[in-house]
């Protein structure tokens, strides 16, 4: 899937990091977007027009924690956190 993005602005838009790569992450703050009848005749479909008031570079994503009850939980009774065996 891809999309035509197109800059509106009374200055030249300065993205993130300079330069931009195609596929390079860009985040867009003040989101709009709305609904609208697209095409004609009897090929009528939903359209959105997406608007964003400023573009700025995304975030770095949390680092994943590493406490307790971090990983998969065992689904078996294999283990026993009282100590007793279970064919007593």
């Amino acid at each position: 899937m891809s999309y035509d993005v197109t800059l509106l602005s009374d200055t030249e838009p300065v993205l993130p990091g300079g330069e931009f790569a195609l596929g390079a992450p860009i985040r867009f703050t003040g989101l709009r977007v709305s609904p609208r009848v697209g095409g004609t005749g009897e090929f009528r479909h939903i359209a959105y027009a997406v608007r964003a008031t400023g573009v700025e570079a995304p975030k770095p994503a949390p680092a994943p924690s590493s406490g307790a009850g971090a990983g998969p939980r065992s689904s078996g009774a294999s283990s026993s956190s009282s100590g007793k065996s279970a064919a007593s």
